[in-house]
């Protein structure tokens, strides 16, 4: 009799490990609007069928739930964005949370950003900014920029929803496209589709915000459900990111070999330019800069492609450099001039330079350099 109930303990003890011992089981608090069950939520779902103890709570019945009870929450894409509730939820910061709901970050609610709604048209990707991160273990060969199908499809429903974010001091940990009215394939800037807020911001636990329409949910890709459980072991371990910081900057800036002054303390790029050859607009409707960040891996710059620069000498443009959380906006003119006191009989088929030194432009003839007097024309 003892050695069939070693036996039977052993068979038991086996089929623990193989579904997730009750030891090694976490109670999930997934926070709602008004649905029944966990099937109706597909994010729940998949947290039941790999051996969490998920509790469907509606979002009125949140304030009198023991948070205590539970080791972690999700808020469901379902939930009311307004809800007072599901915002102390996140701000509290008593429980580590994966966050699905991104129009909570809205203007009068979190103030943390600008979500979008998604789209029938979005990409079903998302696009890695931090490959180191502990989210992404598993994913074979993975470097920035990588993209990541965590949809299988989207048919005529919506799903990635990326955020414009502006809560500094937080992370960006993937980016996704938003719509633009402008292409047919809704492919727009790319925005936050991952944010994590950093524990000593929130009081010692996790959160990671990955908003995805529920309708798009039920729709996860295999990656897509990996992605979804690497990011809730993430937020149940004591594992730290270890994550540093973006340094937002233009180290550098050229248009068509003439480099451009920066003043990293007023954050604005100047260029000088000879007004004779300004009167040519046309010559720059379309003009790449060549722009070099101080951290070209985290770090990104927009508009980073052919821009309309006519009326710079007027109305500055605005190059951003961003991580996709924080921003960095610096302002770009051009300084028109006008040669003076150049010797006309100089030979005018000699090689030329122009180049700015000391707040000055000087030209380089062969063998001949002249200093020109800058004259800015309002």
């Amino acid at each position: 009799m003892r050695n069939v109930m070693q036996k039977f303990w052993i068979l038991f003890v086996m089929v623990l490990m193989a579904c997730g011992s009750f030891a090694e089981t976490k109670a999930i608090l997934v926070a709602c609007k008004d649905l029944g069950s966990i099937s109706d939520e597909p994010i729940a779902m998949l947290l039941d069928q790999k051996g969490y103890a998920v509790t469907i709570c509606k979002q009125n019945d949140l304030p009198d739930v023991k948070l205590e009870n539970f080791d972690a929450a999700v808020i469901s894409a379902n939930a009311d964005a307004d809800n007072e509730a599901v915002l102390n939820l996140i701000r509290g910061g008593q429980l580590p949370t994966l966050n699905m709901q991104g129009f909570t970050y809205a203007d009068g609610r979190l103030n943390w950003g600008a979500p979008h709604s998604g789209s029938v048209n979005n990409k079903l990707d998302i696009y890695v900014e931090r490959p180191e991160h502990p989210i992404y273990k598993g994913f074979s060969n993975l470097e920035q920029g990588n993209s990541i199908r965590i949809l299988e499809q989207n048919g005529e429903i919506r799903g990635i929803m990326p955020i414009l974010v502006d809560l500094p001091g937080t992370y960006c940990l993937a980016t996704a496209y938003t719509q633009s009215i402008d292409e047919v394939n809704g492919k727009g800037e790319p925005q936050t589709s991952i944010h994590e807020i950093p524990v000593e911001m929130r009081g010692g636990s996790k959160y990671i915000c990955l908003p995805i329409a529920m309708s798009g949910a039920r729709f996860l890709s295999e990656d897509g459900k990996k992605l979804i459980l690497n990011i809730m072991s993430y937020l149940l371990s004591e594992e730290p990111a270890e994550l540093d910081l973006p340094f937002l900057e233009i180290s550098a800036f050229s248009i068509e070999g003439f480099d451009a002054q920066i003043n990293q303390a007023e954050n604005t790029i100047e260029l000088a330019m000879d007004a004779e050859e300004f009167k040519d607009m046309d010559s720059l409707r379309y003009v790449q800069p060549e722009i070099t960040l101080a951290d070209p891996n985290y770090s990104h710059v927009y508009p980073n492609k052919e821009v309309d620069l006519r009326f710079c000498p007027y109305v500055p443009k605005t190059f951003v450099v961003t991580d996709y959380i924080s921003r960095r906006a610096y302002s770009f003119s051009i300084c028109l001039w006008r040669k003076e006191g150049i010797d006309q009989t100089e030979d005018e088929t000699a090689p030329v330079r122009k180049e700015w030194q000391n707040g000055q432009i000087v030209i380089i003839r062969g063998n001949n350099k002249y200093t020109i007097t800058g004259i800015k024309i309002q």
